[in-house]
């Protein structure tokens, strides 16, 4: 972690460093994760119904780059308005059991959407580039939310536009369906076929 990124952690409240701090281990895991694979390794895929470790990438991606547009907005309409911080942000039964649900292993498979799914041909490399850039992106938006109400704040699902959700749950999902597909890449790079 850099001078400047420790200051910026550091500045923010305990519920925001928690979530920031989650998402470096998540940035040292994927690069622990990637290191020194080429890539024919990230593109194998270990049965094919089964995602390579660049497809899992691509599609943690895909799901920062729609959810990042509800962020923005939700953020903006809380400036607006004048939503400030009111204490930490702690998430209800339901939200606690949606994420317990999220984090890996997973206990349940969910079909994704196509439109959040990975991207037909993409590069591998071009895929890992893309994670770490919307991690970068994520956060930005972690600081830029760091005097907000982030349970006032409603952004919808990027899954099911019709269910809203408070903005720091948002963030705690993310990071945990990281954790999840992150896990899941790790088991294809641990895979007794994975080529050498």
């Amino acid at each position: 972690m850099s001078v400047e990124t420790r200051s910026q952690s550091e500045a923010l409240a305990s519920d925001l460093r928690d979530m920031w701090d989650q998402l470096e281990a998540i940035r040292r895991d994927a690069k622990a994760l990637v290191s020194g694979l080429r890539p024919d390794q990230l593109a194998w895929r270990p049965a094919p119904d089964r995602w390579s470790i660049a497809e899992c990438l691509d599609h943690l991606t895909r799901m920062a780059e729609a959810v990042m547009p509800s962020i923005d907005a939700g953020i903006a309409n809380a400036r607006a308005r004048g939503w400030l911080r009111r204490g930490p942000y702690r998430p209800g039964p339901l939200q606690r059991w949606m994420l317990r649900g999220t984090e890996p292993p997973p206990k349940v498979r969910v079909r994704v959407k196509e439109s959040l799914g990975p991207t037909a041909g993409r590069a591998p490399e071009e895929c890992v580039a893309r994670f770490f850039t919307a991690q970068d992106e994520i956060q930005l938006r972690l600081a830029s939310s760091s005097d907000l109400d982030l349970k006032r704040i409603k952004i919808p699902s990027p899954v099911v536009s019709w269910i809203r959700y408070p903005l720091g749950f948002a963030f705690l999902f993310l990071l945990a369906h990281e954790r999840r597909h992150l896990w899941q890449a790790w088991q294809v790079r641990r895979d007794p076929g994975f080529p050498g």
